[in-house]
C-alpha cells in the first residue's frame, strides 16, 4: 500500500533541499577560490623562489657549493607541494585552508632563504634554514601523503 505524502510533509522536504542546496553552493565558491585564487598565489611565491635559480642556484653562488644538493632537493620539494594541491584541485579535491596555510608556510620559508645576505646572515644560520625548510617540507608531504 502507498502511503500519500500530507501537504505539510512535501513542504519540508522541499524545504530540505532548498536548504541543501544553499548549503552546497557557498561550498563550490570557497572550493572556486581556494583552487583559483589561493593556487595562483602558491605558484607566484614559489615561482619568485624558482625565479632567480632557485635555492641550489642561491647556494652555489653563496659560497655553499658543497652542500648544494640539499637545496636542490628543497627546491623539488617546493615545487612537488605545489603540484601536491594543483593536483587536489584538478581531480575536484578541496585543500582545507590548514593545507593551504601549511604549504604557503613553507614555501614562505624558502623566500625567507633567497632573501637572507651572506654579508648579514653566518652561513652556518643559512644553512640551518636551509636543513628546517627540507624538514618541514617532509613532515608536510609525509603528512598529505599519508
Amino acid at each position: 500500500m502507498v502511503k500519500k505524502l500530507s501537504i505539510s510533509s512535501f513542504r519540508k522536504i522541499v524545504l530540505f533541499g532548498i536548504c541543501l542546496t544553499m548549503l552546497a553552493i557557498p561550498f563550490q565558491a570557497y572550493a572556486d577560490q581556494i583552487c583559483k585564487t589561493g593556487l595562483k598565489n602558491l605558484r607566484g611565491d614559489n615561482d619568485l623562489v624558482q625565479s632567480r635559480g632557485g635555492i641550489w642556484s642561491y647556494m652555489e653562488t653563496n659560497g655553499m657549493n658543497d652542500f648544494s644538493m640539499v637545496g636542490m632537493q628543497a627546491d623539488g620539494k617546493l615545487s612537488r607541494l605545489v603540484f601536491i594541491v594543483e593536483t587536489m584541485c584538478k581531480e575536484g579535491k578541496t585543500p582545507t585552508p590548514e593545507l593551504m596555510k601549511s604549504v604557503s608556510g613553507v614555501i614562505g620559508q624558502g623566500r625567507d632563504i633567497m632573501n637572507m645576505s651572506p654579508e648579514r646572515s653566518p652561513l652556518d644560520k643559512i644553512m640551518e634554514s636551509i636543513k628546517s625548510l627540507n624538514e618541514n617540507a617532509d613532515k608536510l608531504i609525509a603528512k598529505i601523503d599519508g
